[in-house]
């Protein structure tokens, strides 16, 4: 798998098992981009959020929220913030936790404003 890091000051890391299962469901789901929210340690001191193309496992940007606790709403404000919304935030649930503590979700792009939904 390529890693592309927006910023090269973040190291890159391998997948683990929970989050390559994560990929493949994402994959089969048809999502557009999957988040991963890893726990801090040594390499960033603050969860990390990664949104990764089920794809092709490529990181398409990443972040680090700077707390050392998960912050759900602010997370979610920075997604927003790059124009994705979480699909556990649209219906009002937590993100699904991994074995290895971390936390994940699928992404889909924001709608514009002047978007109306017609069912």
């Amino acid at each position: 798998m390529r890693r592309y890091l927006p910023d090269p000051s973040i190291p890159t890391v391998e997948p683990t098992e929970p989050v390559l299962a994560a990929l493949r469901a994402a994959r089969e789901a048809h999502a557009a981009l999957l988040a991963v929210a890893s726990p801090p340690n040594t390499s960033h001191p603050g969860w990390l959020v990664s949104a990764l193309d089920p794809t092709t496992g490529d990181i398409a940007f990443r972040f680090d929220t700077g707390t050392t606790h998960w912050d759900t709403p602010a997370a979610e404000g920075e997604l927003h913030r790059r124009g994705h919304v979480s699909i556990a935030a649209l219906l009002h649930q937590d993100w699904t936790p991994l074995p290895d503590t971390a936390h994940t979700t699928h992404l889909l792009p924001t709608p514009p404003p002047d978007h109306h939904d017609h069912w």
